[in-house]
């Protein structure tokens, strides 16, 4: 996506903490920056980052219902209203891949279906895929889950299904039953969508 009106130092202050983040050398350095109990804020760079991060692209995510509402011919509002975006629920997953890391296997995430309303990605390389045993330099990337509020009731819009020629074919959910159904507490997720299937399909 271009001109999202992201500032190019948001971008990349997300990046350069995250890369922080996961520096081994900083351990020790961080260790005065623990919480003593679950309720205690993080006093890492990377919280001022990600917070920062956060309402910029919430703020394209509200431009981007809009766009979407105006091209379905619905209101300019209808999405964000429907989703209720103004509480929105947002998945973080920062991700760090090693230089010339050795692996068995494959590196990275299994198949998986992302949920939400729109999924957004920031990477420190164009190369989007990670090719075992060829990655010399680390990379880093942070995607964000942008979905709906947890208790927005999500289901076919009205204007579009009707009982005779357009039949609705998926049941309405709220996006935490989506959620629950997909298995979003699994690494390997996949789509909820065959939970919500009415007979009409």
């Amino acid at each position: 996506m271009v001109n999202h009106g992201v500032p190019e130092y948001v971008l990349k202050s997300v990046l350069k903490e995250t890369s922080d983040f996961y520096d081994g050398t900083l351990i020790e350095e961080r260790r005065q920056y623990e919480r003593k109990s679950c309720s205690d804020k993080i006093r890492w760079e990377l919280r001022k980052a990600l917070e920062e991060y956060k309402k910029r692209m919430r703020e394209v995510v509200h431009g981007l219902g809009k766009a979407i509402s105006k091209t379905l011919g619905m209101e300019e509002s209808f999405i964000e209203k429907a989703f209720k975006l103004e509480s929105g629920f947002d998945v973080v997953a920062l991700n760090y891949y090693p230089p010339n890391f050795k692996s068995k296997g494959s590196m990275g995430l299994p198949d998986h279906t992302d949920p939400g309303f729109f999924v957004s990605l920031i990477q420190d390389s164009h190369v989007h895929r990670v090719v075992v045993g060829n990655n010399k330099v680390k990379r880093i990337s942070v995607a964000t889950l942008h979905g709906p509020s947890l208790d927005a009731f999500v289901k076919p819009v009205s204007d579009f299904v009707d009982d005779d020629d357009h039949p609705s074919k998926y049941d309405g959910a709220t996006y935490k039953q989506s959620l629950e159904a997909t298995g979003y507490d699994e690494v390997d997720v996949q789509s909820s969508i065959q939970h919500f299937r009415t007979n009409n399909y």
